[in-house]
């Protein structure tokens, strides 16, 4: 009789354990999924905002290269008739 009332204790312990861990695993997945959907809308964005930036990186590129400080010190390179 006691080894019975023993298992009953120990299968009552071990579902409350098993029910603590089911939430606590249902709340990290909630947060997991939050955060990954945010992480999703932040790189949608920062995809949207890479085209103007790369446009105006190469716009930047073109001022440069035609700036009398860079010709000054990098010239153009003639090219030899044949």
């Amino acid at each position: 009789m006691e080894t019975v009332l023993k298992a009953d204790i120990f299968f009552f312990v071990s579902t409350i354990a098993v029910v603590i861990l089911a939430i606590f695993l249902a709340i990290l997945l909630y947060y997991a999924i939050s955060a990954f959907r945010r992480i999703k809308l932040l790189v949608k964005k920062v995809e949207g905002n890479l085209d103007n930036v790369n446009e105006e990186v190469k716009e930047i590129i073109i001022q440069i290269k035609e700036s009398f400080l860079f010709n000054l010190f990098f010239p153009k390179k003639k090219q030899r008739k044949k």
